[in-house]
């Protein structure tokens, strides 16, 4: 089989979630909003999204989620409950588009009285 690398034929729209669209209401860019505008993304001729992180961080409101807390759960500001993370990748593939979900670790190993990573992740380095 062979394996070709996907990703050098795709338009990549990147989108920090929490200034990209405010979708409920409450101020600050969220899921919702993303998903509201994939029909504009994709007439644009864009062929894959590249979000910034979207789990829980240590950081507030500013490196958006650059200093991850909890890799298995997605921060609840960005969240409802009409739009999830699955609900999003779903609605992302069904546009005929690819999501890429951008996350940071290297601060996370450096210190190993933070959690453990998810035993999926162990061979990352």
């Amino acid at each position: 089989m062979k394996h070709t690398k996907w990703y050098k034929d795709m338009v990549f729209y990147q989108i920090w979630p929490r200034s990209f669209k405010d979708g409920n209401g409450d101020g600050m860019g969220d899921l919702w909003g993303v998903y509201e505008k994939l029909d504009y993304i994709k007439a644009l001729g864009f062929t894959a999204i590249w979000i910034t992180p979207v789990v829980e961080n240590g950081s507030g409101y500013d490196y958006h989620g650059y200093h991850a807390m909890n890799f298995s759960k997605v921060d609840h500001r960005l969240e409802s409950d009409d739009v999830s993370l699955q609900t999003l990748v779903d609605a992302v593939h069904s546009h005929g588009m690819k999501l890429i979900v951008d996350f940071h670790y290297s601060d996370f190993w450096a210190d190993p009285s933070k959690q453990q990573a998810p035993k999926a992740w162990a061979g990352m380095s």
